[in-house]
C-alpha cells in the first residue's frame, strides 16, 4: 500500500507500507516527480502507480496531469497527453478497470458531473458519452469498482464549490461494457449523507467508513448482489471518526490511514 503526503508544499514524500510485517518505509524516488497536492488520486496497475490531479496546499491551484511511477524502480514519468485532457481538478474519483482508468467528477470552481477513461497503453483520454440517470455534479465521494461496474456513494455537490455544500448519500453504478449508469435503490442500514469518507472493494462486498458526519465510527458493507448494507461488528481498537480519510484492500483485509477529525480540525495518522 503507498501513501503520497506532505507536509508543506517543499515537501513530497512517497511511503510504502509493509502488510506482512506493518512497517512504513519512506521511498526514495526519482525522475519528473510530481509536485506536492492534496486531494489527488492514485491508483495502481500491474508494475505502475499512476497520479492525476489535485490542489496545491497553500493557494488550491488545480491540476490535470497525470503522472506514472515504475513501482520496480520507483523512476516518476510525466504523462503527455494532448487531446480530450479533463479539466484541472480535485477531490475525484479515479479507478482501474482492465487497461482503462476512469475519472469522474471533483471539483475546479465548481463541481464537476464529467466522466473520462486514460488507456494506460496508448495514454489517450476520452470522453464518455455514457447513458442512463448518472451522479449529478459532486466531489469528494466514495468509488469503488467489482469486475467491470463502478460504484459511486454519497460526497458534495453545490454551486458555487465555496459555499456550503450539500452532502448526498445516494449511489450510483457505472457498467462500463454498456457505458451507462443506473440509480441504485439501497436498502438496510444505509450510511447517512456524507464526504469524504473511505471506500474499497473486496471480493463482492464494498466497505465504507468514516466521512463528514463527525461522531459515525461504524464500519459500513454493502453485498451489490442484494444492494443492502449492514453494519460490520468490528472487534479491536477502533479508529476514530474522520473524514478525507484513505482506505485499501489487500487480500481480505483493508488499511485505514490518516483524515482529519472534526473535533478539533486536526489531521490523524
Amino acid at each position: 500500500m503507498f501513501d503520497l503526503t506532505h507536509e508543506t508544499d517543499k515537501l513530497l514524500a512517497l511511503y510504502r507500507f509493509s502488510s506482512t510485517n506493518a512497517k512504513w518505509l519512506e521511498v526514495q524516488t526519482s525522475g519528473n516527480v510530481p509536485p506536492a497536492l492534496v486531494n489527488m488520486s492514485l491508483v495502481v496497475v500491474n508494475e505502475f502507480a499512476y497520479h492525476f490531479g489535485g490542489a496545491s496546499k497553500s493557494d488550491y491551484l488545480t491540476s490535470n496531469l497525470m503522472y506514472k511511477l515504475n513501482l520496480k524502480t520507483f523512476e516518476w514519468a510525466r504523462i503527455s497527453s494532448t487531446e480530450n485532457v479533463p479539466l484541472h481538478r480535485h477531490g475525484h474519483g479515479m479507478v482501474a478497470v482492465g487497461t482503462l482508468i476512469y475519472v469522474f467528477g471533483g471539483a475546479k470552481y465548481i463541481y464537476l458531473q464529467d466522466l473520462y477513461t486514460f488507456n494506460i497503453v496508448n495514454n489517450q483520454w476520452t470522453v464518455l458519452n455514457s447513458t442512463g440517470g448518472m451522479p449529478s455534479s459532486r466531489a469528494f465521494f466514495g468509488m469503488a469498482a467489482i469486475s467491470n461496474i463502478i460504484y459511486v456513494f454519497g460526497g458534495e455537490g453545490t454551486m458555487p464549490v465555496d459555499s456550503s455544500g450539500q452532502t448526498k448519500n445516494d449511489m450510483y453504478a457505472f457498467d462500463t461494457s454498456s457505458q451507462s449508469w443506473a440509480d441504485i435503490s439501497q436498502t438496510g442500514y444505509r450510511p447517512q449523507s456524507r464526504y469524504g469518507q473511505a471506500m474499497a472493494a473486496v471480493g463482492t462486498d464494498i466497505y465504507l467508513y468514516g466521512g463528514s458526519t463527525g461522531e459515525d465510527t461504524n464500519l459500513y458493507m454493502l453485498d451489490v448482489a442484494s444492494y443492502r448494507w449492514s453494519i460490520v461488528a468490528a472487534a479491536g481498537a477502533q479508529p476514530s471518526a474522520r473524514y478525507k480519510v484513505g482506505m485499501a484492500a489487500i487480500g481480505n483485509d483493508l488499511f485505514l490511514f490518516g483524515g482529519y477529525t472534526k473535533k478539533n480540525s486536526g489531521e490523524a495518522n
